[in-house]
C-alpha cells in the first residue's frame, strides 16, 4: 500500500535548492491569496448604504418634499461631505497599509543544503525545515521535528 508521496526533507540536512525551486514553481510562493479590492467608486458609492446615511438621505428627501429646500440641501452638503472624508481617510489608509506591508519582507530561519539560511518567507515551500525561536511568529503550516521548552 503505498501512501503519498512524503514532502518532508532528510532529518538534518533540509531541501536542496534545486528541490526547493522545483517547488517552489509547483505550489507557488507562501503567501496568501491577495484581498480583493473594490475599484474606488465603488467604495465610495457603498457608503452611502450605511444605516445612518440612509436614514440622513430619507430624511433629506421628507424634508425636501416638505419644500424645506434650504434644510434638504444643508443635510445633502452635510452627508456628502462626511462620505468623502470618510472615503478619503479609508482609501490612504489602505494606501498607506499597502505600501509598507511591500516594504516589509518578512524572512525565516530555513535549512538549504545543509545550511541555515535567512529567506524571505515567500519562498519557503513544502518540506522546508524551519527553525523557530522565542517570540517568532510561525511563518508556514508545519509539522514540529524537535522542540525544547515548547509553549503556545
Amino acid at each position: 500500500m503505498s501512501g503519498p508521496p512524503t514532502l518532508i526533507a532528510a532529518p538534518w540536512t533540509g531541501l536542496s535548492s534545486n528541490e526547493a525551486a522545483d517547488r517552489l514553481r509547483r505550489f507557488g510562493p507562501n503567501e496568501p491569496a491577495p484581498p480583493q479590492r473594490r475599484r474606488a467608486m465603488v467604495q465610495f458609492a457603498r457608503l452611502f448604504l450605511e444605516p445612518l446615511t440612509v436614514v440622513l438621505l430619507v430624511a433629506t428627501s421628507i424634508t425636501a418634499l416638505l419644500g424645506e429646500f434650504v434644510d434638504a440641501t444643508l443635510i445633502m452638503s452635510i452627508v456628502l461631505a462626511s462620505t468623502t472624508i470618510n472615503f478619503l481617510q479609508t482609501y490612504r489608509s489602505q494606501k498607506a497599509v499597502e505600501t509598507l506591508q511591500a516594504a516589509l519582507l518578512p524572512t525565516a530561519t530555513v535549512l538549504r543544503d545543509g545550511q541555515w539560511q535567512e529567506l524571505p518567507r515567500r519562498e519557503l515551500v513544502p518540506g522546508d525545515i524551519i527553525r523557530l525561536n522565542a517570540g517568532d511568529l510561525v511563518p508556514a503550516d508545519a509539522r514540529l521535528l524537535e522542540t525544547s521548552h515548547l509553549t503556545v
